[in-house]
């Protein structure tokens, strides 16, 4: 990359990890594709089915939103999803086995891509889930207004794993963005 996409000025030779930064507008450019992998993970907890849910420690930071992140290049669905939940909870597990569960496309577009393990966890593996920079929190959501997502295809996603779930029961209120 010769010039910065974002203010035009010419790039040095300054990186973040392996991300060219450009010094005048302080931009770091990911050689990312569009794609953003996110998982729904299933839990058991006294008899009821939720979905593992992080709260945020970066931007919306506090707010509440399903695990994932962008792909890397060389990556395929799987192995990002897989990745994101391993680097956002330091979660060790790989008993991982994904399904495609939804595509939804965000306004500025990127492509949401929403991974289902159909591994089922207990409520002690999230428990046990490890705080990062990233996620500072984890809860298991019941689709019942419990924790409120700071993305609303977050939510939507949500409220349609429910309603495949339970039959079309899901409350109106279940995780609607503020």
């Amino acid at each position: 990359m010769k010039y910065c996409s974002n203010c035009a000025a010419e790039m040095g030779d300054v990186k973040v990890g392996n991300h060219p930064h450009c010094s005048a507008c302080n931009t770091t450019h990911w050689k990312n594709p569009l794609p953003v992998a996110i998982l729904l993970q299933p839990v058991l907890k006294d008899g009821k089915l939720g979905l593992v849910i992080g709260q945020r420690g970066i931007a919306p930071i506090g707010g509440w939103a399903l695990p994932g992140g962008f792909m890397e290049l060389g990556e395929n669905i799987t192995e990002a999803t897989i990745r994101e939940m391993q680097e956002e909870s330091g979660c060790d597990r790989d008993d991982f086995v994904l399904k495609h569960f939804a595509d939804e496309v965000t306004p500025n577009g990127h492509l949401l891509i929403f991974m289902e393990n159909e591994t089922v966890w207990d409520e002690w593996t999230v428990g046990n889930l490890y705080f990062t920079e990233e996620m500072t929190n984890w809860a298991i959501t019941f689709g019942n207004g419990d924790y409120r997502s700071c993305f609303p295809l977050h939510h939507q996603v949500i409220n349609d794993w429910f309603r495949r779930r339970y039959l079309g029961v899901v409350h109106d209120e279940c995780i609607c963005p503020t």
